[in-house]
C-alpha cells in the first residue's frame, strides 16, 4: 500500500476520525483528508509523530520494502501480460522497468519478469524492430542480475538460463564455467551439459549423458510403479493397481515387486553405451 492508503487504513483501524487525527498532529482536518486522497503528503517533520500515532514504524508508513512476496510477483506478472495484450509489448516493458526501479534488489522479480518479457519478444517478433535489441539487452541484464542473487535457488535458476543462452549464441567457454557453478542435483543440468558437449563436437560424451538421464528417469518411474503395486497388494485392492499387477500370472507366480525392485540397479559409472552409434564403450567421464 502507498502512504495515503496506510494513513487511512490505520486511522480507521484505530477508530479515529480525520478531525481526531488532525488534533493529535496539530494540523487541520482538510490536510488529513488531502493526505488520505493522495493529493498531498505530510510534512517530513510530521512523519515520526504520525507513525507513532498510527502505531506503525516509519518503514511501514513509507511503504519501504526491498522485495515483493511470491503472490505479489505473480499478480504483477499477470498484469504485465494483460498490458502486453491490450497496449502492446512496449507498454509491458515500460511497466516492468518502472516496477524494477521501485524494487531494484528484488532478484525474484527480476528473474520472473525476464522470463515473461522474453516470452513476449517471442510472441510479438515483428513489433517495433528498432526497439528490439534494447529490449533483448534489458532481458539479458535481468538474468545476469538474478544469476548474482544471494538466494541460492534464484541464483541457480538464473545461472542455468544464462548458460543455456550462452550455448545458443556459441559462447561455449562461458557456458562451461556457468555449468560448473550449478549443483549436480539440478534436475536439468545433465541435459544442458549434453547440449554443450554436442556443440563442442564431443558427441560421444553428449550421448552418454543423455543415456544416463534416460536411465535415471526410467528408474524413477519404475520405482514409483513398484510402490503403487505394493500398496495395491497390501490393501488387497487390485482395481487400483496398475496393469502390471493385473497381468501377473494366476497363483501369484512371476516376479513380484520385491524381485523386480532388486533387479533395478544403478547404471555403472561411465554409463552403458551398448548400441550407441560409433562404439560400445563409454566415451567420457560419468555424468553429474
Amino acid at each position: 500500500m502507498q502512504i495515503h492508503e496506510i494513513i487511512r487504513t490505520r486511522r480507521t483501524a484505530l477508530g479515529l476520525t480525520q478531525e481526531q487525527l488532525a488534533g493529535k498532529l496539530g494540523v487541520s482536518a482538510p490536510a488529513v483528508n488531502k493526505w488520505e486522497r493522495g493529493n498531498s503528503y505530510p510534512d517530513i517533520t510530521l512523519l515520526p509523530v504520525l507513525a507513532r500515532t498510527l502505531r506503525v514504524d516509519l518503514n511501514t508508513l513509507l511503504s519501504f520494502r526491498e522485495d515483493l512476496t511470491e503472490t505479489e510477483i505473480a499478480e504483477f506478472l499477470n498484469r504485465l501480460y494483460e498490458v502486453s495484450r491490450t497496449e502492446g509489448c512496449g507498454a509491458a516493458f515500460s511497466l516492468a522497468e518502472e516496477k524494477l526501479r521501485q524494487f531494484p534488489n528484488s532478484d525474484a522479480l527480476a528473474y520472473s519478469a525476464a522470463g515473461l518479457l522474453e516470452g513476449l519478444l517471442t510472441l510479438f517478433p515483428g513489433t517495433d524492430e528498432t526497439a528490439r535489441p534494447g529490449r533483448e539487452d534489458f532481458v539479458a541484464g535481468l538474468y545476469e542480475q538474478a544469476a548474482q542473487s544471494a538466494d541460492p535457488k534464484i541464483r541457480e535458476w538464473a545461472t542455468y538460463t544464462v548458460a543455456s543462452r550462452c550455448i545458443a549464441r556459441g559462447d561455449l567457454d562461458r557456458a562451461e564455467a556457468l555449468l560448473d557453478q550449478i549443483s549436480n542435483t539440478h534436475r536439468d543440468k545433465r541435459e544442458l551439459l549434453s547440449a554443450l558437449r554436442r556443440k563442442q563436437g564431443r558427441t560421444e560424451e553428449a550421448w552418454t549423458l543423455l543415456e544416463r538421464e534416460l536411465f535415471d528417469r526410467a528408474h524413477g518411474i519404475q520405482t514409483t510403479l513398484l510402490s503403487l503395486i505394493e500398496m495395491a497388494q497390501a490393501e488387497g485392492d487390485r482395481q487400483r493397481g496398475p496393469g502390471l499387477l493385473r497381468r501377473r500370472p494366476a497363483g501369484g507366480r512371476g516376479p513380484g515387486p520385491e524381485r523386480l525392485r532388486s533387479a533395478v540397479r544403478p547404471l555403472p559409472a561411465g554409463g552403458g553405451g551398448a548400441g550407441r552409434p560409433g562404439g560400445a564403450g563409454p566415451a567420457g567421464p560419468a555424468a553429474a
